[in-house]
């Protein structure tokens, strides 16, 4: 792990700590899980000790590193110029991460890969905004069911006609599935109000001021580590944040929302990684244990899903953050209708479809089993997860 710090800290430009017997191999599988193969090639080819690995391995790595940083510049001159349009066409979705971060990692933006551009739209303009993407030639991939665009509140998902390109539109900046995401949700209820601009790459951008857009950065991170897990990149791009804008954040804010959340022991080993990577990050909180959230980090990949275990394990921690207990594989799939309706607003409208819902929960056990793995073992790593959550003090006090 000391390794894989190292080189990351070194393509960032942050020093260049010595490796101790590196196995390239495994380094350059954590890399590709994390999403951060150019980035480790940057630093890696900086170590004599990286000639030594076989020939056509580096090959591999390097054209990997070559087609990520060509692909995204290509993605963020697209998106740029989508932008640009959008702002013609008189709407002014909000930009979040994606370009506004990238372009804080100076001349490796490229390097720091985006699967996606998220927007966030107010409901009053969401269908106009989806609309306008169309006519820019950009179709709908989620929801299938066309007839749920006409309602404000859905999330839409659109890709371009040649695939490069993929936005999210969202009305809300967190999902109301949990009580800790409608409490994240609430810090944002003037986010389209106190919108600034910014500029990338000579494009005009609507974002998040530096405090609000620094507090969903760690709000993210958090939301992924609740569930299946969260990787290095979404830590770096905090460590970014801070290092830029430390100046106009108004720390007293962030310490009170991390605070309500219960996340400061997961704020303190994050901010303590980010010293091992050569960053000087405002301490708010004191660390727990940053070994164990750098250890699930690179065992679970950049969003937690390298396994089945843990993308179906984590239907036991979100159910564990929900409730604040324990929860075995049956009461995770089959909650109580309160916990189905507050994700599910059909739910509430239609009680009769809870079966459904059950079914569709139960379906993703089967699938599970079908991919060859033991619904037992999603039991154990949702288990251990959870006990993992409640070191860090994240679970809410027991419901009675």
């Amino acid at each position: 792990m000391d390794n894989f710090i190292a080189v990351l800290r070194t393509a960032l430009g942050n020093g260049k700590p010595p490796l101790s017997g590196p196995d390239w191999d495994l380094l350059a599988e954590w890399a590709r899980l994390q999403s951060l193969t150019a980035l480790f090639y940057t630093g890696a080819i900086q170590y004599q000790e990286f000639q030594q690995w076989d020939g056509g391995k580096r090959q591999k790595l390097q054209q990997e590193t070559i087609s990520q940083v060509v692909s995204q510049a290509a993605r963020t001159e697209l998106f740029l110029e989508v932008y640009k349009q959008l702002l013609e066409a008189g709407l002014r979705p909000v930009v979040l991460k994606g370009a506004v971060i990238r372009q804080l990692y100076g001349d490796l933006s490229d390097y720091r890969p985006s699967c996606d551009e998220d927007l966030y739209v107010r409901p009053e303009e969401a269908i106009r905004c989806r609309q306008e993407l169309e006519r820019l030639g950009f179709q709908v991939t989620i929801p299938q069911d066309r007839r749920k665009l006409d309602n404000p509140e859905q999330e839409v998902s659109m890709d371009s006609l040649d695939g490069l390109l993929h936005i999210e539109l969202h009305p809300h900046f967190f999902e109301h599935v949990r009580e800790d995401l409608r409490l994240s949700d609430g810090y944002y209820a003037q986010a389209f109000d106190q919108a600034v601009p910014t500029e990338v790459k000579g494009f005009p951008l609507w974002t998040l001021d530096e405090t609000h857009h620094y507090l969903y950065l760690f709000f993210h991170l958090a939301k992924h580590f609740k569930s299946a897990g969260v990787g290095l990149k979404q830590m770096l791009d905090l460590m970014a944040a801070d290092r830029a804008w430390r100046d106009k954040i108004d720390w007293s804010h962030i310490r009170r929302a991390v605070s309500e959340l219960r996340c400061g022991m997961l704020y303190g080993d994050v901010t303590a990684l980010g010293k091992q990577l050569g960053f000087s990050p405002k301490e708010l909180f004191p660390s727990l244990r940053p070994e164990l959230l750098l250890a699930d980090s690179l065992e679970g990949g950049v969003y937690g899903h390298s396994d089945p275990s843990r993308t179906y394990g984590s239907i036991i921690t979100a159910a564990a953050v929900d409730t604040g207990e324990k929860t075995s594989v049956l009461k995770a799939i089959f909650p109580s209708y309160d916990y189905m309706v507050r994700g599910w607003e059909a739910l509430r409208r239609n009680p009769w479809l809870l079966p459904v819902g059950y079914i569709k929960r139960f379906y993703r056990v089967l699938v599970l089993r079908k991919q060859g793995k033991d619904a037992l073992e999603a039991m154990k790593k949702g288990q251990e997860r959870t006990k993992l959550l409640q070191e860090y003090g994240i679970l809410p006090e027991k419901r009675r």
